[in-house]
């Protein structure tokens, strides 16, 4: 019911902006949200749409939201943490990583993202253990593999670097 009330709130909208061919895509989810504000795929998709806008502070709160709304969801967590990193609030989004992954613990990206958060945060020691556990999940992982390298070349293990890049060069030669 939650997802029709967000379908028929869009199709106002669209048919609003045809009328008067105006195209606010702000004022649009705004809208949306207003008339449907527990649709969290509608929020989720804003918080994308605010993320790819250069609106940080709003993409984390829309997230922060799905994942009241949705707390059986694992990508939200995921999109929360990018928000967050982008922010450079470091703590919050390893915090929201960590959640991520454990909400799918098979996930490779998750990993790499909670990664990625620690490097920045100075906490290379733990980073390097989460570049390690997404290849173990992941062996082709190439992300992995190159911030795993790059993680290297900062400590100055440049031989360690190297047969990492190569690897990576290796296995995307075809």
């Amino acid at each position: 019911t939650q997802r029709l009330a967000g379908l028929r709130s869009q199709l106002r909208t669209a048919r609003e902006t045809a009328r008067t061919g105006q195209t606010n895509d702000l004022a649009i989810y705004r809208a949306a949200i207003a008339q449907s504000p527990d649709d969290w795929i509608l929020r989720g998709r804003f918080g994308e749409w605010l993320s790819q806008h250069g609106d940080a502070a709003g993409a984390v709160e829309q997230w922060r939201k799905v994942t009241e709304l949705a707390p059986h969801a694992s990508a939200p967590w995921f999109q929360l943490a990018n928000a967050l990193e982008a922010q450079g609030k470091s703590a919050e989004a390893i915090a929201a990583f960590e959640e991520s992954a454990r909400r799918q613990p098979g996930s490779a990206a998750a990993l790499i993202g909670l990664g990625l958060a620690l490097a920045s945060a100075g906490r290379a020691d733990e980073a390097r253990a989460k570049y390690e556990e997404a290849l173990r999940r992941q062996p082709d992982s190439a992300e992995a593999r190159v911030n795993l390298a790059q993680l290297l070349a900062q400590q100055g293990r440049a031989a360690e670097a190297e047969a990492m890049y190569r690897a990576v060069l290796a296995a995307n030669s075809n």
